[in-house]
């Protein structure tokens, strides 16, 4: 299980998940529920997913499974999503859900190695530095 933190700009246009530790399925699902329930969130946000301290502990059907399991949240649809890693398991598996995201939710996402990047793909929005 990993640690969770969420940061929700004001205007709800913009939104930072950070997992830290081992990320499993639950962990995804549980982010997706808060920043769903989030105050002030829309479904047409930029959302950083910030992995950088993290581990992605899924294999290619379990990340195939959570993604059809979204399919069944309309909450989770829309908006522009950036996953920001640093291994390389974590990379060709974030790239996994990506084709699958796009496919299936009708929401952009796209991986990135490093937060600059990440953010400037989003159009360098502005976005807190979670401790």
């Amino acid at each position: 299980m990993s640690a969770i933190a969420l940061w929700v700009d004001p205007s709800g246009k913009t939104a930072v998940i950070r997992l830290r530790g081992q990320v499993v399925r639950n962990d995804v699902e549980t982010a997706v529920g808060l920043l769903c329930r989030a105050e002030g969130y829309r479904r047409d946000a930029t959302v950083i997913w910030d992995l950088e301290h993290a581990g992605i502990e899924m294999n290619p059907r379990q990340i195939i499974g959570l993604v059809r399991s979204l399919m069944h949240r309309p909450s989770a649809r829309g908006g522009k999503h950036a996953v920001v890693v640093t291994r390389d398991l974590d990379y060709g598996l974030a790239r996994l859900a990506e084709a699958y995201v796009e496919a299936w939710l009708e929401t952009e996402l796209m991986v990135f190695r490093n937060r600059g990047d990440a953010e400037e793909w989003l159009g360098k929005v502005r976005t807190a530095k979670l401790h």
